[in-house]
């Protein structure tokens, strides 16, 4: 069975206004479709329905919008109480704590911010290989963003600090299999045990890619874009009232 991870736990803080009583996934983004709603739709198109959601403040709100929703699914929530004083890697551990008592399967990784086609999760799940992450080469370095260091086809390293001709551009948005994602669970916790739980989850996810198989799955024309800012918001907005996809 497929697991899907939502990470919903930040403030939205630099979405201003639109995020002060809602969280970031709630926020519409044209047509009266949310972030959240647009996520939900195309991983259900997949038949992509066991869900877990983590949450930092407005968790009630994704649980209001999820009651709201006719279709049937099995959404679980998970809320990190530290949201303002960890970063992800800290909801990720709860979420490994709420999944501790199943075997993993597939997992399915994604921030709660990304705005897609169903045409991306479409090549990331047909990718041939178990472990891999979406990559844009096409898309200049961003000074914000995550980077990877690719190295004979395999991603070596993942951070906001990276440059060089080596680096391509990469989204948050994961497959992975059962034993590397429990893995990078377990490295979570060395770090978790250190106090490190101000840092991303992809430091402690960098321990272990020297060794681990993790393939770029490269997008071309595809829309995938996260929604940072309310000039993020704008440029999606745009290119739905444009007729892209929905």
């Amino acid at each position: 069975m497929t697991r899907v991870i939502i990470l919903n736990s930040g403030t939205g803080s630099r979405m201003g206004a639109l995020t002060e009583t809602r969280p970031k996934g709630l926020v519409d983004i044209g047509g009266g479709e949310t972030i959240l709603g647009r996520q939900l739709k195309i991983l259900e198109s997949f038949a992509l329905k066991d869900i877990l959601i983590t949450t930092g403040p407005f968790e009630e709100k994704i649980e209001q919008y999820l009651k709201s929703r006719p279709e049937g699914r099995s959404v679980s929530l998970v809320n990190n109480p530290a949201y303002e004083r960890t970063n992800y890697i800290y909801s990720l551990i709860l979420a490994g704590e709420f999944l501790k008592s199943e075997a993993p399967g597939e997992v399915i990784l994604l921030h709660g911010d990304l705005v897609f086609d169903r045409s991306v999760l479409g090549k990331l799940l047909a990718a041939g290989h178990p472990d891999a992450v979406l990559t844009n080469p096409a898309v200049e370095l961003p000074e914000k963003d995550f980077k990877a260091v690719i190295d004979e086809g395999l991603v070596k390293k993942i951070g906001v600090e990276l440059f060089g001709e080596s680096c391509v551009f990469l989204i948050p948005f994961y497959k992975m299999s059962g034993p590397t994602f429990t893995a990078w669970l377990e490295e979570m916790e060395r770090f978790r045990a250190r106090g490190e739980l101000k840092v991303y989850a992809e430091n402690a996810l960098n321990n272990l890619l020297p060794e681990l198989g993790l393939k770029p799955v490269e997008l071309e024309h595809e829309f995938c874009m996260e929604i940072d800012d309310p000039e993020d918001l704008d440029r999606a907005r745009i290119y739905f009232a444009g007729g892209g996809e929905r």
